[in-house]
């Protein structure tokens, strides 16, 4: 008897993953949506700090969470379940930075890549609403998008 091993992105690409649908979230272009890189979260949090912004580590389930971003793109939803796969046991995962009331500021594909699989989710919550988040992350020094990424 022959057994056929197929690689994790066969099995991947064998998936249905699940998106969210066109035009939900609250409407902020991908290519304008900031993004801070895990070896800036400590200095991105104190900056945070500085104005008032403190968060607590958390872990929520992800149908509790609510999406900024209005397009997502499944390669970067495939790079975090892959990400999630090869992760040794009990090592953490960059967290998703949220709001008070929910919404996701940093994080949009790692957060539809947990719900795929149906586990909790690390994330950092703010003690401000969106607004007063993506505000305060958009001035972060450090921050950068699709359309200024050779910043």
């Amino acid at each position: 008897m022959e057994i056929t091993v197929k690689s994790f992105k066969t099995h991947l690409s064998e998936l249905k993953v699940w998106m969210p649908p066109k035009g939900s979230g609250l409407g902020i272009a991908r290519i304008n949506m900031p993004q801070v890189k895990a070896d800036d979260y400590p200095d991105y949090i104190k900056y945070l700090e500085k104005m008032g912004i403190v968060f607590k580590a958390k872990t929520i389930d992800p149908n509790k969470l609510l999406p900024i971003q209005r397009e997502f793109n499944i390669q970067g939803v495939e790079r975090s379940l892959s990400k999630m796969a090869s992760l040794v046991p009990g090592a953490k995962d960059k967290s998703i930075i949220i709001s008070k009331d929910n919404y996701i500021v940093d994080g949009h594909h790692r957060w539809i890549a947990y719900k795929n699989v149906g586990k909790n989710i690390n994330v950092m919550q703010a003690n401000v609403d969106m607004k007063k988040l993506l505000d305060a992350t958009n001035k972060y020094p450090k921050v950068y998008n699709r359309s200024n990424q050779n910043k």
